[in-house]
């Protein structure tokens, strides 16, 4: 039986469990306990998300080439995901499970399964010829653990190497330290050029790898009831991921409980809603852009590494990957304390170790924290259990009706010496390098009430959520300025209000640069049609076309000016997650009269040659660029008609710096679109929850079940659930 506009029945732990579609096409499971509900939640991924969970969990164990195509790609992605041995302590970590978390985790597992035995495999999986394994409580583990940070490692890993190749060619000291603000001390620029790096992947090993999202970045914030027209806190969030693949990431539920009711949006394969609210608390996070990983260099010889005079040897796991072929592929990998080597330690030379703080002895706690969170029912009550996770660098605002706000940020991290970053590795045989164990978490930023009654998250400092003066920016903090500024703007907020600021299309690094290009250009054509722009990403203006191809100019011209490769630029401006990080690095570079980076030239002349040299660009209206059409996961355009995926085109409105986020990349050499994954409005005054979504609640290519969100989405409409 598949769930379509019918009602499904089971009997469960401690009653009946009831699982009906409302008229959102969102299911509402009503069951008399948590675990009863996990049961259903379990059914009801295996319905609405199989091929989205099931996926996940083939990619994170490094089986897509035993199940899903024998290809050099897929085996290398395999390869990858094996060299980071992601969970590989997860039987011990089974029994730290807190009684009710397994309990209900179990019960999630059949619920899965009886699905599988009853209505059978996704129409996916069948053109696949793959028939999926039953679901275990251990899949689940490993997606709580690892899905929200798996490429938010690997990103910050992209970002290291950049930094060696701009250092190989002849990138110095002091202009390093203004891209990368974060450095401190001495950079050994002898010592980087003799890095050996890994092989670059393949374009198809990374297109597969990006089936598993990046969590970029997103805005979440609260008022307090004291600014709420309502009298009580508003909570608003939209993370940003890649939005233009399908099936979506999130699935959207209602939990309905005796005593409770909790709505929001789930991960196929984690039993818990991550992001939403019940009567009494709403919650929510974005990625924190913490500085989570360690690269080491190590030397190697005959297949050691040293340590002062002395030579050890590697641990060595060996791995064997099946193929669909019936062949296998056997591979090892070296580790030491540091972590895992990138390199072959029998071919002399340095190479990197990466290392992952929460590798080892953490994972429990991640699935426990998500299962609390969503029954506390204080703020209070919710940031002592974020704080205890270990794998997910985030920050979490949250509000209850008792009228408090806050936000925790997560996350475990190497207790570093003074002045240590993790951007700049260091050399693995000195020991004054070495990390003391990990940062307390009762040291995590936190913010609990602050005086004036509002709480920001979004890409700045954690330590300045509140604060309505300061921002010391991890990465670009323009959409939190936006956002501090509409809130300004009014003495009592309500959820209207807070749509506006959602949608808002009003970029303030447009603003900034314009102050330095206005002067530069005249009343032709296009400087009139710059000059009379008012700053806001919308598809229909040429003032944002003309504006980018200036920005893009400048950025060309300062790598021009100091002899760097073009293709770092473009790997720059075509990774959503540097791009995303670091761009704001580039534009307090490209604002600084000053900067290092103009040593081969003034700063007014090579402004000036970027703003004649962009206007000379081809000019058209901003949506031309952001075109967007959905593809499926895995099958190209031509299986789309056959399967009735709807392949709606769309516009799509906003930039890199407006709080309506909105961006386009070319990236291994498919388009990726980043965009609000979902928005929430929480106001604590009623039960409900205002949901706006991309995507649909059911990736099934049935009509009758395949729920389109994505007009509501462009058009800024919202779901009320209750």
């Amino acid at each position: 039986m598949l769930l379509r506009n019918n009602s499904v029945s089971f009997h469960g732990r401690d009653g009946a469990v009831d699982i009906r579609r409302n008229s959102y096409g969102i299911p509402e499971i009503s069951a008399a306990s948590y675990r009863d509900c996990s049961f259903g939640l379990g059914w009801v991924h295996a319905n609405d998300r199989q091929f989205r969970m099931i996926l996940t969990r083939i990619i994170l164990e490094g089986r897509s080439a035993e199940f899903i195509d024998a290809s050099d790609e897929l085996i290398q992605a395999d390869e990858y995901i094996r060299s980071l041995n992601l969970y590989p302590d997860i039987n011990r970590q089974k029994q730290l499970l807190e009684r009710d978390v397994r309990e209900s985790t179990e019960l999630y597992a059949e619920g899965v399964n009886i699905f599988l035995d009853r209505a059978g495999i996704s129409p996916d999986f069948k053109l696949l010829k793959f028939k999926p394994e039953p679901w275990k409580i251990e899949d689940t583990m490993r997606l709580a653990k690892n899905f929200f940070s798996f490429r938010i490692m690997e990103s910050q890993r992209n970002f290291i190497e950049l930094l060696i190749l701009m250092i190989r060619e002849g990138l110095d000291e002091q202009k390093l330290k203004e891209l990368y603000p974060a450095i401190d001390g001495i950079i050994n620029v002898d010592l980087m050029k003799k890095i050996t790096l890994r092989p670059a992947p393949s374009p198809g090993t990374l297109r597969w790898l990006s089936n598993i999202p990046a969590f970029l970045s997103g805005s979440s914030w609260a008022v307090s009831g004291k600014n709420a027209a309502g009298g009580k806190p508003i909570l608003c969030a939209d993370p940003h991921l890649e939005i233009n693949i399908m099936p979506s990431v999130w699935h959207e539920v209602i939990l309905r409980l005796p005593e409770d009711t909790i709505a929001g949006f789930t991960i196929p394969g984690i039993p818990c809603v991550i992001s939403g609210r019940n009567r009494s608390l709403a919650f929510s996070g974005v990625n924190s852009f913490a500085d989570m990983t360690d690269f080491r260099i190590e030397e190697c010889r005959d297949g050691k590494y040293r340590r002062g005079n002395t030579w050890h040897h590697f641990d060595v796991r060996r791995e064997t990957i099946r193929i669909k072929t019936g062949d296998s592929v056997r591979t090892e990998f070296f580790e030491n304390e540091h972590g895992v080597l990138e390199g072959n330690p029998f071919i002399d030379g340095f190479y990197i170790v990466r290392g992952w703080p929460a590798s080892k002895n953490c994972g429990a706690r991640d699935l426990n924290v998500y299962y609390n969170v969503m029954r506390s029912k204080t703020v209070r009550d919710a940031m002592k259990h974020y704080r205890e996770l270990d794998a997910t660098p985030f920050n979490f605002v949250m509000a209850d009706t008792g009228g408090n706000i806050g936000c925790q940020m997560s996350g475990r991290f190497f207790n570093r010496p003074a002045g240590l970053c993790g951007l700049l590795p260091r050399p693995a045989w000195d020991r004054k390098y070495d990390n003391r164990g990990f940062v307390l978490k009762n040291r995590l930023p936190s913010v609990y009430n602050p005086l004036n009654g509002i709480v920001i998250v979004a890409d700045n400092n954690m330590n300045n959520a509140s604060d309505p003066d300061e921002d010391k920016s991890v990465a670009a903090s323009y959409r939190y300025e936006r956002i501090r500024q509409m809130l300004r703007n009014r003495k009592k907020f309500d959820s209207e209000y807070m749509k506006e600021i959602q949608y808002d299309l009003c970029s303030l690094q447009a603003e900034k640069f314009m102050k330095v290009i206005f002067p530069l250009v005249d009343f032709r054509k296009k400087g009139r049609i710059l000059k009379e722009w008012n700053m806001e990403y919308r598809p229909v203006s040429e003032g944002v076309s003309i504006f980018e191809n200036i920005y893009e100019s400048m950025m060309e011209m300062l790598f021009i000016s100091n002899d760097l490769n073009m293709e770092h630029l473009k790997q720059i401006l075509n990774d959503p997650y540097i791009c995303t990080g670091f761009y704001r690095n580039f534009d307090s570079i490209l604002l600084n009269k000053k900067s290092s980076w103009f040593q081969n030239g003034s700063w007014e002349g090579l402004i000036n040659s970027a703003v004649q040299r962009g206007l000379k660009r081809k000019s058209f209206r901003y949506g031309k660029k952001q075109g967007i059409r959905f593809t499926h996961t895995v099958f190209p355009d031509r299986f789309f008609s056959g399967l009735k995926y709807k392949q709606n085109s769309f516009e799509l409105t906003g930039g890199r710096a407006t709080v309506n986020h909105g961006q386009v990349y070319t990236s291994h050499g498919r388009k990726t679109v980043t965009g609000a994954s979902f928005r929430i409005i929480a106001d604590m005054s009623d039960n409900s929850l205002l949901t706006n979504a991309m995507g649909n609640n059911c990736d099934r290519p049935f009509p009758e079940m395949y729920k389109n969100n994505n007009k509501d989405w462009f058009k800024g409409i919202y779901k009320k659930l209750s």
